[in-house]
């Protein structure tokens, strides 16, 4: 529920449920660890929108002032995990994983090269695997074709100069709609907030995102300044530390 007051997974109704609540503390790590490995002046401006995205919701809900759903009974005790004490509209989870979701979704097609190379290493073994599975020759031939992530052209694609999808993107714009879907519905599921709250912090999110993206793709300047500086700041610590 919170990095100062955490819950522990045996008071949440289900596993599930808890890992779903703990998506702030591994989403933003994770956000974190790929900033460190990358480097990359495109993976922090998305960071801080991101992180920007969450300031906003939590702006609008001083405003709004609106409550969150009341606690159950106590008699009722269907977990141990309550309701925050916080105002409720829009909410900051899910303003912040629409944005991830959106932002993300965007990005699919420069981003699948990158989680391809990150599945070469295992797509060697898995294709072994299935060669020795006993998998009729068309299923075999389409699991192959997954592990290969040949392309596939939505329909008018090539003609509206949109590019063409991989399997590779579909999997992972999949992916990332699903986990995005749960993180929502574990909001309402846990009794923090209305389906409303949670309707407007991803309506939030869905507009700063394409926002955020716009401001990026039309100054490209932008980028090479961040660059430079990510580029310069991770010389001077490095020096420093080897140093």
């Amino acid at each position: 529920m919170g990095l100062r007051h955490p819950h522990k997974p045996s008071e949440y109704p289900s596993f599930w449920l808890y890992l779903l609540d703990e998506t702030h503390v591994t989403v933003t790590l994770s956000t974190a660890l790929i900033l460190l490995y990358t480097r990359d002046a495109h993976v922090l401006w998305f960071s801080v929108g991101a992180l920007g995205s969450t300031w906003v919701a939590k702006i609008l809900k001083l405003c709004l002032r609106a409550p969150r759903p009341p606690s159950p009974p106590p008699e009722s005790r269907p977990s141990r995990v309550r309701p925050k004490k916080t105002y409720g509209m829009p909410s900051t989870h899910s303003t912040a994983l629409t944005f991830y979701w959106v932002y993300l979704l965007l990005m699919i097609p420069s981003l699948t090269p990158i989680v391809i190379r990150s599945l070469d290493s295992v797509s060697g073994p898995l294709s072994s695997i299935l060669a020795l599975l006993p998998l009729p020759h068309s299923l075999s031939q389409e699991m192959s074709g997954v592990l290969g992530y040949p392309a596939i052209s939505p329909l008018g694609a090539l003609a509206s100069g949109i590019p063409s999808l991989s399997v590779g993107s579909v999997l992972l714009g999949t992916a990332l709609t699903g986990l995005w879907a749960a993180g929502l519905w574990s909001r309402v599921e846990l009794g923090y907030h209305t389906p409303q709250q949670v309707l407007g912090g991803a309506a939030l999110g869905a507009v700063l995102a394409p926002a955020w993206a716009l401001v990026w793709g039309r100054n490209p300047a932008v980028g090479d300044v961040i660059q430079r500086s990510i580029d310069t700041a991770w010389k001077e610590v490095v020096g420093r530390v080897l140093g």
